[in-house]
């Protein structure tokens, strides 16, 4: 196979697949994508040409949002702030695609059968996974609500979709003016239990920050406190598992994020290593240097939250590329593909759960890893957003999918 050393383009490929790899391509005819650099100039096809391993390599480490956070900072975890064109390498798990085409190549080079040589492809696996952003309709709640309906409100008349706008914004003024209790955890866990699963709850601390920004974004509530408390450990208990969520300024905040892990180890009392930073706020030089500094182990951050999809073109849990030390980083990132919002409040689907069959099809057809992230205060009625998360745990059901409780030594 042939080496690239040439800089990135940012230019995206589609590589043609020969017959004997077609079933691990996308489209007809099917293919790869790969940055233009990883095709050697010569005679012969693409495909003969292709630096594959490079191409895996530069989807992982999220070359084409790197090269945009060097230049302007980081995205934060929106799509729209990346170029259009892009879209498409998001679309697919091309990492785990390339891999499965790099072992059968060398078994085929060895004149083996690939289980022979490698065992099976792995059955996919998912974690369920639920960020603690509200237990009460507080001030702050209200106005970031409000905010996020009447959004969805222009999309959807930009859109042409007037009946649908009319009845957000008659849902932002009926939310504004009405209380909630989010206190939805037995519901949560009972529909899960009713079908063999348990999840990850990721809990966060008011005080960790106290800035204004925190104030009115983050979670309002102390995981010090003895009925926060109560409930983490009688989660804990009953076997499901528990996260920190650390707030909005935590992403490149040592201190921030070192003092919700403590808060909530605390309310735990015991270790707690598996994190997923607030609103997805993340970069890809700052985030998981600090994390591995604060004692996370286990990062479910990666995801976008204005789509669905696969930010750095897989589904894998991989321990990240550190490319200012040259070696890995000491957090092992499990990538996010699906969240609520982003059928909600952004992507609107007429079919919710026809637009995760996609994504949970993609996985599943690579033997990949994914997390998957349903808010614990949707599932309340004035959301509408519970059918949702039941119709996610019936595919999951249907499909007799694993579901990951734990993950390593936490």
């Amino acid at each position: 196979m042939p080496k690239s050393m040439s800089a990135p383009t940012y230019q995206l490929v589609h590589v043609e697949l020969p017959d004997w790899a077609s079933d691990l391509g996308v489209g007809s005819p099917a293919s790869l994508l790969v940055d233009a650099c990883c095709i050697q100039d010569g005679e012969g096809s693409q495909f003969d040409r292709c630096d594959w391993l490079r191409a895996a390599h530069l989807h992982l480490s999220g070359w084409l949002e790197r090269s945009v956070e060097d230049r302007r900072g980081p995205i934060q975890s929106y799509a729209f702030r990346l170029p259009t064109a892009w879209s498409v390498a998001y679309d697919h798990a091309w990492a785990n695609r390339i891999f499965l085409l790099l072992r059968r190549m060398a078994a085929r080079a060895r004149g083996s059968s690939e289980v022979a040589l490698f065992g099976p492809v792995p059955a996919a696996r998912f974690h369920l996974t639920h960020d603690v952003d509200a237990l009460t309709k507080t001030p702050q709640l209200r106005l970031k609500s409000a905010i996020m309906q009447l959004i969805a409100v222009a999309r959807l008349g930009a859109g042409g979709r007037f009946r649908s706008a009319l009845k957000r914004a008659r849902d932002a003024a009926g939310f504004v003016f009405t209380s909630a209790d989010y206190w939805l955890f037995d519901e949560v866990c009972a529909l899960e239990a009713e079908r063999g699963f348990k999840s990850r709850f990721f809990f966060a601390d008011q005080m960790a920050d106290k800035s204004l920004t925190a104030w009115l974004i983050d979670p309002s509530y102390r995981a010090a406190e003895p009925r926060i408390q109560e409930l983490i450990r009688g989660l804990h208990s009953a076997g499901w598992k528990i996260g920190i969520h650390p707030g909005f300024n935590s992403w490149n905040d040592l201190s921030k994020l070192s003092r919700t892990r403590q808060e909530v180890r605390a309310s735990l009392g015991a270790d707690v290593a598996h994190c997923r930073q607030h609103w997805l706020r993340f970069s890809w030089r700052d985030t998981w240097a600090i994390q591995e500094k604060a004692g996370v182990r286990y990062d479910f951050t990666l995801g976008f939250n204005d789509r669905s999809g696969f930010r750095n073109g897989s589904a894998l849990a991989h321990r990240p590329w550190n490319s200012a030390l040259g070696k890995s980083h000491g957090v092992t990132c499990v990538p996010t593909i699906i969240m609520d919002s982003q059928f909600y409040d952004y992507g609107f689907p007429s079919d919710p759960r026809a637009a995760m069959v996609n994504w949970i099809d993609e996985v599943v057809a690579v033997g990949g890893e994914a997390s998957l992230l349903w808010h614990v205060h949707t599932i309340h009625e004035e959301y509408g957003w519970r059918e949702g998360y039941v119709a996610l745990l019936d595919l999951l059901k249907a499909r007799c999918i694993t579901v990951v409780e734990a993950i390593s030594d936490a």
